[in-house]
């Protein structure tokens, strides 16, 4: 049996090895109930994740399965494994609700604990014009990722420039707008070269749809990228999901974005002043000015289906006009 080009009846062998060594390891109820979760589709030469939940008279799971590219061998489900027991280990007993429990782990597959939340990014899409509701997803997002950051702290180092150089030359959009754009982001880059910048273990992916959500708890998920990166990284990632990705179809989001950028430094930077404004607006410059490229090229490619193009046209636009406007803060500062 196959779904969206994954063979389930391996997902289901590899589960049931899995939870069979939680069984013993635990000592625990074998009657397992288990349900799909999410199936991500598998595309030519692509890894793939299976999540389904697992349940007995002791323990409510979230396991998810990796299935490599052909041909490959990976350890990505005892990496992930490891870097979640690593920080949910170095957080304090207050802040370890922040990331869900790691249970156990197989070479293809782990479990963790399942929260029970919907993701920060369903419940922007419920409140979009809830600027009530806006506002408690950054606080929250805020207030999070500053723990991770700390748990994860490394030595302030200078903020390497050529990377975001190289990284935007190599997603150039094909805009009249991008050549002048791309030169004046470099000549402004330029004023911070040496600036020494906090380091941290990063997440990689901080965007509202791995944070799940609600009034009481905040849970942060999908800890796959195991490197050290400047704080900034994971901040900039987030407010431009935040506010570009998830915000509606019909509002500009520029000004929502320049809003996000200054309530999320007030936040994270209230007991910390190791952050700096104008740094932040230069890597969320950076950020954006590498993904509107992307999306400009996504958007342009005719293999690719037209909803999807039609929504690449709109996040490269709404990019675009971010990154001229957060151009004209930056040149005015």
């Amino acid at each position: 049996m196959e779904k969206s080009g994954i063979n389930l009846k391996q997902i289901e062998n590899s589960n049931s090895i899995l939870l069979e060594k939680i069984s013993k390891n635990i000592d625990c109820d074998k009657n397992w109930r288990c349900n799909y979760i999410s199936v991500r589709s598998r595309k030519p030469g692509a890894r793939a994740a299976v999540v389904l939940r697992a349940t007995n008279n002791k323990l409510d799971l979230a396991v998810k399965h990796f299935i490599p590219k052909q041909g490959e061998v990976t350890q990505a489900a005892i990496r992930e494994f490891q870097l979640l027991e690593q920080i949910y280990s170095s957080l304090s007993a207050s802040f370890k609700h922040i990331i869900p429990k790691p249970i156990y782990a197989t070479t293809d597959a782990y479990a963790a604990e399942w929260v029970n939340l919907p993701s920060m990014k369903l419940r922007l899409a419920w409140a979009r014009f809830n600027s009530v509701t806006r506002l408690s997803c950054l606080r929250a997002a805020a207030r999070a990722l500053k723990v991770i950051h700390q748990a994860g702290k490394q030595p302030a180092i200078p903020l390497e420039l050529s990377t975001y150089i190289t990284a935007a030359r190599c997603s150039a959009a094909p805009d009249p707008s991008w050549d002048r754009n791309l030169d004046h982001f470099i000549n402004i880059l330029k004023r911070f070269e040496g600036v020494e910048v906090p380091y941290c273990r990063a997440h990689g992916d901080y965007s509202p749809e791995n944070i799940l959500f609600s009034p009481k708890r905040t849970v942060v998920i999908d800890f796959a990228y195991d490197a050290t990166s400047p704080i900034y990284r994971d901040i900039c990632h987030f407010i431009m999901y935040f506010s570009v990705y998830c915000n509606n179809f019909v509002q500009n989001a520029v000004d929502t974005t320049i809003d996000d950028a200054n309530h999320f430094y007030e936040i994270y930077s209230k007991e910390d002043k190791s952050l700096d404004l104008d740094i932040l607006l230069i890597n969320l410059w950076a950020t954006m000015i590498i993904r509107w490229g992307r999306h400009e090229f996504k958007y342009r490619d005719p293999e690719r289906a037209l909803h999807l193009r039609l929504l690449d046209r709109h996040f490269a636009g709404q990019l675009k006009l971010n990154c001229l406007r957060l151009q004209e803060i930056l040149a005015s500062s």
